[in-house]
């Protein structure tokens, strides 16, 4: 995991965890080698993060994530199960649809927060 959202550490092993429950390959940024897995399959990665400080401590900690479902067709079923999860979570997402013409794919993107507050 990238230094800069080491602090978010827990929170996103939880991400990770959560959404190896649907099945499907899984990955932070990218695959390992590059190697794209079998169709269809989830990216999640960091977009930056913003952080409260208190006496030269960071106290509380925003990870803005993104979550890519890649799949060669519109599968209403496994968005609405990956749906659950991010609503399980208590996530509050935005949902964006992309046809990639030159790959043949779809991309559904999921942008949200991930918040961890430091212990004392």
């Amino acid at each position: 995991i990238p230094e800069k959202i080491r602090g978010a550490t827990r929170t996103m092993n939880n991400l990770f965890n959560n959404l190896k429950r649907l099945g499907i390959p899984v990955a932070y940024h990218h695959f390992v080698n590059r190697t794209t897995p079998t169709i269809p399959y989830l990216v999640y990665y960091s977009e930056g993060s913003e952080k409260t400080l208190a006496d030269n401590k960071i106290h509380w900690k925003v990870v803005d994530m993104v979550v890519e479902l890649y799949n060669t067709k519109k599968d209403l079923k496994l968005e609405e199960k990956l749906e659950n999860i991010l609503d399980e979570m208590k996530l509050i997402y935005d949902k964006t649809e992309t046809y990639i013409s030159d790959e043949d794919i779809y991309m559904i993107s999921y942008d949200f927060k991930l918040e961890n507050r430091r212990k004392k």
